[in-house]
């Protein structure tokens, strides 16, 4: 028995039989820079589905430069932390890869939240700086009006003007050419730095905030697309339908970037849009939710529009019944493939 329980004890280490990739970078705002610096500056890289914007990688590394350099000349510190709120937008997503370069945190906050919650979570994260829509800033205002509001030290609105806060489009004119001598701006200590703090759903207790480092982040990083797909890359058009305010759309946006892939984001969800983008952008890779599996077989959109250029349907989270599952491979001709939760069908 004593040998018996000497053996079960015995360290086990299991290993993945994907090559290990060495991240050389030690922060995340390194790792993006660096990424999008190899790709082709002429690709476009994001499209926002409603309006038609495009950006080009050229495009989104100058406006993240001049973004961070304007956000440095307001008085940016080290000791800042950033809270996010409002939709998936082209600003959005520059202003969190700016706060990446920066080598800052960013704190994303739930597009579920009213006044109270962003008044709690940003107080309890020691939040100095709010970033959010126009649309969303009277979220902010039980904040603002509270015995914390001196502690924000600076408010920035983007998709929208304002008389008193800084905007985005303001931003841009402020930095114009200028750029960051070097990525991060500020010193990162991978193994103790958080780049996001995000607070988690109190399912297995109360609601507590969650600081991932900037190592943790680069070891997700460093998958280069094998949790997505081995074959991610400047091929691949994918719908972004995650919110921002959640992990999902905070850390695989950026990957996404990093992997040269066309990106199609959503500011305000709609099942219609997002089935019409598919067919109008091609869109060949769609991560999205498990509830919406149903709608890829059922109801009179699959049909009204084109989805043939589906290539890979991803969903995780939460369970996908089988029957739907199967539904899915009979109607799309595709392959079915499970593993640690997420659910992919790939032709």
């Amino acid at each position: 028995m004593v040998k018996l329980l000497t053996k079960m004890t015995e360290p086990r280490i299991l290993r993945s039989n994907i090559p290990v990739v060495d991240v050389p970078e030690r922060s995340v705002g390194e790792y993006i820079w660096n990424k999008l610096s190899q790709l082709n500056e002429k690709s476009i890289c994001l499209i926002n589905a409603e309006s038609n914007e495009q950006l080009t990688i050229g495009a989104l590394k100058h406006r993240c430069q001049a973004v961070a350099t304007a956000l440095l000349a307001h008085g940016i510190a080290r000791t800042d932390r950033l809270a996010f709120y409002g939709q998936n937008t082209i600003p959005h997503v520059v202003l969190r890869l700016a706060t990446k370069l920066l080598g800052l945190p960013v704190c994303p906050l739930s597009p579920t939240f009213e006044a109270y919650e962003v008044d709690q979570e940003c107080q309890s994260m020691g939040v100095t700086v709010a970033v959010c829509s126009a649309s969303h800033l009277h979220k902010f205002s039980r904040l603002l009006q509270s015995d914390y509001k001196h502690n924000i030290r600076l408010v920035v609105v983007f998709d929208g003007h304002h008389d008193s806060h800084v905007t985005y489009d303001q931003l841009l004119v402020e930095g114009g050419d200028r750029a960051l001598t070097k990525v991060p701006h500020f010193p990162v200590n991978p193994d103790v730095d958080p780049v996001i703090l995000i607070h988690t759903s109190g399912s297995t207790g109360r609601p507590k905030c969650v600081m991932l480092k900037h190592k943790s982040i680069l070891a997700l990083l460093s998958e280069r697309g094998h949790f997505l797909d081995p074959g991610t890359g400047t091929d691949h058009v994918i719908g972004a339908p995650y919110p921002m305010g959640h992990i999902s759309g905070t850390s695989i946006i950026p990957l996404q970037l990093c992997l040269g892939a066309r990106l199609v984001i959503y500011p305000d969800f709609d099942v219609e849009l997002l089935f019409r983008s598919i067919e109008r952008y091609k869109i060949n890779f769609l991560p999205t939710f498990p509830s919406f599996g149903r709608k890829l077989v059922e109801g009179d959109l699959c049909d009204k529009y084109d989805l043939s250029s589906l290539r890979i349907v991803n969903t995780g989270g939460s369970p996908l019944a089988a029957s739907i599952s199967l539904a899915i491979i009979d109607k799309y001709g595709v392959g079915f493939r499970e593993d640690n939760n997420s659910k992919s069908w790939n032709s």
